[in-house]
């Protein structure tokens, strides 16, 4: 059987387009889809972020990635350096 990680884990795929939109300079699109995308999961079962610590402990997460997108860029640079992957284009998508 196949596992479709979005299938079980939609929290995630909110997260990972924060931080897509965030560190690509899309502040404004980030910012109403954070609100839209809390208002979907204040819904669900506390049970549901218990991987990740709690639901508010996951919605702070969140909040700080649109509203510090710097530290978006900033893991991203520590990444390549730990790594030794020199470097990442990002084909125009940042800023």
């Amino acid at each position: 059987m196949e596992r479709k990680l979005g299938l079980y884990s939609p929290e995630f795929m909110y997260e990972d387009i924060l931080c897509f939109l965030s560190w690509s300079g899309h502040a404004i699109e980030a910012s109403r889809r954070l609100s839209r995308y809390i208002g979907i999961m204040s819904s669900w079962e506390e049970t549901t972020f218990d991987r990740v610590g709690g639901r508010s402990i996951f919605f702070d997460r969140l909040v700080d990635i649109v509203s510090v997108p710097q530290q978006l860029s900033r893991v991203c640079e520590e990444q390549i350096e730990l790594l030794k992957l020199g470097k990442i284009p990002d084909y125009g998508l940042a800023h």
